[in-house]
């Protein structure tokens, strides 16, 4: 008989039920990040991103042609970075037009033409039109599966003869910057 009563308690263990498994769910959202901004050297991590010691801030948005800060030479000059952080999964492109520098003063429209280059492929403006060249690709990305950060170096030449040549006034031409995601 005593036989018999081990013989249960060891029985009784093996057909015990095993606890379900303990779990939880964590989750967490990835906010979208698609940033372009000029900077005064190359740009590879999210920290020097966002370093603002590195942005680069022409006085009033403005390169002036003729004086210390842009020397007129016919040759390309270093003026800054454009850089761009983007998590943005199917990729992003950025594209630059420019357009002529113009001077409206009295007496009608005169013009300044100039390059830009973004590191080697460069573009040249025409007189009197609107954002008249364009690169389509100046930074491009397929999809991403990481954080991207990058940056791309402008260079500008502005034409000699043309600025020798040009009339008494001010001159101002805008290069644009597009940031297109692929999505």
């Amino acid at each position: 008989s005593l036989l018999l009563l081990l013989s249960i308690i060891f029985s009784s263990g093996v057909f015990a039920a095993d606890p379900s498994p303990a779990s939880f769910d964590i989750t967490t959202n990835v906010t979208g990040v698609n940033l372009m901004k000029f900077t005064s050297i190359a740009v590879a991590t999210k920290e020097a991103f966002e370093d603002s010691g590195n942005d680069w801030t022409p006085i009033d948005n403005t390169v002036v042609a003729g004086s210390t800060d842009l020397p007129v030479d016919n040759t390309f000059h270093d003026i800054a970075y454009i850089s761009t952080m983007s998590n943005d999964r199917n990729g992003f492109t950025v594209s630059m037009s420019a357009s002529a520098m113009k001077s409206t003063t009295s007496g009608g429209s005169a013009y300044i033409n100039y390059s830009v280059a973004i590191d080697d492929d460069n573009i040249a403006t025409t007189n009197g039109a609107t954002n008249n060249a364009e690169i389509a690709e100046v930074i491009s990305n397929g999809s991403l599966s990481t954080l991207k950060v990058q940056s791309a170096k402008i260079s500008i030449k502005v034409d000699k003869a043309g600025f020798d040549a040009a009339v008494q006034g001010e001159y101002t031409g805008e290069v644009t910057f597009t940031f297109t995601s692929n999505s």
